[in-house]
């Protein structure tokens, strides 16, 4: 009995885990300060030098028309300031026109503009605006900001596009202390495509394999 029951088990299993698994990337966000000239990128402004990935955009499939975007600080220094503003593309320039935003979890933006070169940063398509009074305003170190992203055809793949500087995101940050603020670039990492699923059908036959030899040692004691 064990050994069948086991069988059944191992079937399932396999149904269980060879599913495709939902394609996803990720911006890391920091660096150097470009806010002498957002359009080539170059380095230059006020603001401190940060690492490379003090915040990180991490966008994921999450079912048919739907991407989640999770923004978070968790490589923010906990001494150095506020964000005010989060900047990232996509890749059909009449996709934003219909892209839903919905807040899922942690900070919620103040204010989110979709639209080809946004004010601020002209060379972005859609703006995360995030209240920035107090100390700290409202999205700081150590946070996340979660949205589900809604529109026909949608995929993980269409924020996957560059700036003509080359960045994939922004943001910008007000530093505590020094009245200096800046802007600063996001770069992919290697973008990440789904696992592709084992076939169905053997992993069927599996499951009725392991379901037979159950039904099979039933049948035998009652014979």
């Amino acid at each position: 009995m064990k050994k069948t029951f086991l069988t059944a088990i191992a079937g399932l299993g396999l149904v269980l885990f060879t599913a495709p698994a939902n394609a996803s990337f990720v911006f890391n966000v920091g660096g150097c300060d470009f806010s002498s000239d957002a359009s080539s990128g170059a380095c230059g402004g006020s603001g401190a030098d940060l690492a490379d990935d003090v915040m990180t955009l991490t966008f994921e499939q999450n079912g048919t028309d739907r991407v989640t975007l999770t923004i978070a600080t968790g490589q923010m220094p906990t001494d150095l300031g506020k964000i005010t503003d989060v900047w990232f593309n996509v890749t059909n320039g009449q996709t934003f026109q219909d892209l839903s935003f919905n807040h899922v979890s942690g900070i919620a933006a103040d204010r989110i503009i979709a639209g080809g070169n946004v004010p601020s940063a002209g060379i972005f398509d859609i703006n995360f605006e995030y209240v920035s009074s107090g100390p700290l305003g409202a999205f700081y170190y150590d946070m996340t900001s979660v949205y589900d992203i809604s529109a026909s055809g949608l995929l993980e793949s269409s924020f996957n596009d560059l700036t003509s500087a080359g960045y994939a995101a922004a943001m910008h940050m007000n530093i505590t202390g020094s009245g200096d603020s800046g802007h600063y670039g996001g770069f992919s990492e290697p973008y990440s495509e789904p696992c592709p699923a084992v076939p169905l059908p053997p992993t069927v036959l599996m499951l009725a394999s392991g379901l037979a030899g159950l039904l099979g040692l039933r049948f035998r004691k009652k014979a």
